[in-house]
């Protein structure tokens, strides 16, 4: 054999192997573990979790999420760690209007001389302006219950309705972070 084809030869083998070596990469396991943790806590919330079992769950997932946002894989896929990041969000979010549902009532009068309206108004802000679909009525899929008071429509914010809003926005963004895996042909099982 002529040493143009040796070069010839080695040159394919390198690519064959480069080939090959492409093909058998191993799905990133921090981020299979993380969406596989947020995957249990959304069956938990979706066919029924009490509140008691709620923050331990919450913990076991969070602690999958720190873990993969500081790992290596969070750098190389920015688009997966912000929408992880954004999912544990929403999950965090809900375990604060639970604890206030607990702690006060489920249906809040809506007027701003109701002192528990303008302090969870106060509260809860910052960041209810990403849960749109709050200010539709609750017939609606909204968290805005009506009820009739002496002849009178009186509006009334139901936490419990919109922790299960929250929980919806994490299930979405979780089924982003989920197809974001798929695009680099990873499953999750």
């Amino acid at each position: 054999m002529g040493m143009g084809m040796k070069k010839l030869l080695d040159s394919m083998m390198v690519l064959i192997m480069a080939f090959l070596g492409g093909c058998s990469k191993q799905p990133p396991k921090a981020a299979i573990a993380v969406v596989k943790a947020l995957k249990k806590l959304e069956a938990r919330t979706q066919v029924g979790i009490s509140y008691r079992d709620y923050a331990p769950a919450l913990g076991e997932a969070k602690a999958e999420v720190n873990l993969f946002l500081e790992s290596p894989e969070a750098t190389k896929m920015p688009e997966l760690a912000a929408s992880i990041s954004k999912a544990m969000n929403h999950y965090e979010i809900a375990l604060k209007v639970w604890r206030r549902r607990i702690e006060t009532v489920d249906l809040i009068r809506m007027r701003a001389d109701v002192p528990l309206y303008r302090e969870v108004m106060q509260e809860f802000s910052p960041f209810l302006e990403q849960y749109p679909a709050v200010n539709r009525p609750d017939t609606e899929g909204g968290a805005i219950v009506t009820l009739d008071r002496s002849g009178e429509q009186e509006k009334n914010l139901s936490l419990g309705k919109l922790r299960s809003i929250i929980w919806n926005e994490a299930s979405e963004e979780l089924g982003r972070a989920t197809s974001i895996l798929l695009q680099y042909g990873w499953r999750i099982s």
